[in-house]
């Protein structure tokens, strides 16, 4: 019992030093004046059922949202061209459709107010405002996509395709069972964050290869680590418990695998980005249990390893470090 008891005090300091830790890098935004409120741009759309209303809405969203409102005409749902004279027309069709009539309420229904997301998204773009002062903000808002988009990153604005996020058990997503599961809740704020970073840090490497997308979305989700400290690593890649269970278990097969079938410098990137880098039920070349997109856990592991031996490189070093090569060789990754 004694010994019980020992192992328990023990496990519970280690909990509490590694607390400590963890609040200890954290940087102190309590005094941050950065705020998220989100826009209800599918409200303001479908909410204009009379004729009357419909001539005006054009100019009426036009006004309010922008150039997401021509975004979201011409490319996101190919109304048609949104200075056209008749696109009152198209959209009267368009909301008027009862399969999105049933998604448009079927969000609303899900999700009657988001709260819960401007407040995460807040302290998310708190913590960006803290490493990147310089950066601007984006508004926020939310659209139905018609399952064609999940977030969209503008210059200025980040939108939240809230018929992506039903639930993975939602009965009418045509969608196969790998791709339902990340279509939950939880995955919006991770989703945006992953989606603002790399429109904002944009590729930009001395060479193409595996390697370099490899550390570049390893960047990625090393800021991912700043901007979502308190969020567990399985939501911020989206991967189950198991899979990130496989991917710990296995990682130096994995490694191994990479450097003994020479991949590292291959530059065939229509194969090794849909390989290793994009959405799929398991990794080809490894078990059906693997998960997808292990490019992106691999380098998200090497540039925490550069990260954790080169005390002296900040955050924009490691942005404007374009040498994949030298930052695979300081970081000393030997899983």
């Amino acid at each position: 019992m004694l010994n019980i008891r020992i192992s328990l005090l023990l496990f519970c300091c280690l909990l509490f030093m590694a607390s400590c830790h963890n609040d200890h890098n954290k940087p102190d935004i309590s005094n941050s004046k950065v705020g998220i409120k989100i826009e209800r741009f599918e409200q303001d759309l479908f909410s204009h059922t009379q004729d009357s209303a419909m001539l005006l809405l054009p100019s009426v969203l036009s006004n309010k949202y922008g150039s997401f409102w021509k975004v979201y005409v011409g490319n996101i749902m190919r109304l048609g061209n949104p200075n056209d004279a008749n696109i009152s027309m198209a959209l009267s069709r368009f909301t008027a459709d009862p399969s999105m009539n049933e998604l448009y309420g079927d969000c609303v229904k899900k999700y009657p107010d988001l709260s819960k997301e401007e407040k995460e998204l807040s302290t998310a773009f708190k913590y960006y405002h803290y490493y990147f002062p310089d950066k601007l903000i984006p508004k926020a808002l939310s659209f139905v996509s018609g399952f064609s988009l999940a977030i969209a990153s503008l210059d200025s604005t980040i939108g939240i395709g809230l018929d992506m996020y039903l639930g993975s058990d939602y009965a009418k997503y045509p969608f196969p069972e790998y791709q339902k599961k990340r279509m939950r809740q939880e995955n919006i704020v991770p989703d945006c964050m992953y989606s603002w970073l790399s429109s904002e840090f944009e590729f930009n490497a001395d060479k193409d290869d595996l390697l370099s997308n490899m550390i570049y979305a390893g960047k990625m989700m090393y800021l991912m680590d700043l901007v979502l400290p308190d969020t567990e690593d399985s939501l911020k890649i989206a991967y189950s418990q198991n899979q990130m269970e496989w991917c710990e278990k296995n990682e130096k097969e994995v490694w191994k695998y990479f450097i003994n079938n020479n991949l590292l410098y291959s530059t065939d990137k229509t194969l090794f980005y849909k390989k290793y880098f994009a959405e799929a039920p398991f990794t080809s070349g490894f078990s059906q249990d693997s998960p997808s997109k292990i490019g992106v856990w691999l380098g998200w592991q090497i540039v925490r390893s550069y990260m954790n031996n080169n005390a002296n490189v900040g955050i924009s070093e490691l942005i404007n470090q374009n040498d994949a090569q030298l930052i695979l060789k300081e970081s000393k990754y030997k899983p």
